[in-house]
């Protein structure tokens, strides 16, 4: 059985972009050399929608507002993006965590391969961890990784939080000083 590698890229957007050359030139080099297949997860309100949601409550600023250039791919992203086989943006407002399952189903040789999963973005504390645990419920038994290198949280303590949250969950965190990795699952 071939294991088919599949990179979550989340939230590379220019609103959620945290100016660090670092954490961008990481990211580039992460999409550029990745020996798989490319998903990014966006997340974009129409506009006027955004006072509506329960996040709203939490956050007063409005973001990612869909068609704006705050919902397009950071810069450096975009050409990255273009260099790796990238299979589709998978839009998270509006679509449940099912939908995303059965587009990652359609996709051709999904059934015959062992597959590992890995994820980068941003932001950490939301939709990485929120990414991964969703992977972590509906395959279980897969090798989950998350690049702490190519991830920025809204604060680095819930940055770390969340990558303590990942760890808790079987899911390999790699590149982190921070967080003790866990042993690989097999």
């Amino acid at each position: 059985m071939n294991t088919l590698n599949i990179l979550f890229a989340v939230g590379l957007q220019n609103d959620l972009d945290p100016n660090n050359e670092t954490f961008l030139l990481n990211i580039s080099n992460k999409l550029n050399n990745f020996k798989g297949i490319v998903f990014t997860v966006n997340k974009s309100y129409p506009a006027g929608s955004y006072n509506s949601l329960l996040e709203a409550k939490y956050n007063d600023n409005e973001y990612c507002i869909q068609l704006s250039e705050g919902a397009d791919f950071i810069d450096g992203i975009k050409n990255a993006l273009d260099s790796s086989f990238h299979w589709g943006t998978l839009q998270t407002v509006g679509i449940t965590s099912q939908e995303i399952i059965q587009k990652m189903y359609e996709m051709p040789l999904f059934g015959s391969n062992k597959i590992d999963f890995h994820i980068i973005g941003l932001n950490t504390d939301t939709m990485v961890i929120s990414t991964a645990l969703l992977l972590r419920t509906y395959f279980p038994n897969n090798q989950i990784t998350i690049d702490a290198s190519c991830c920025s949280g809204t604060s680095q303590d819930k940055h770390i939080a969340a990558l303590k949250t990942a760890t808790s969950n079987y899911i390999h965190v790699i590149n982190s000083s921070d967080v003790e990795d866990i042993v690989e699952v097999q």
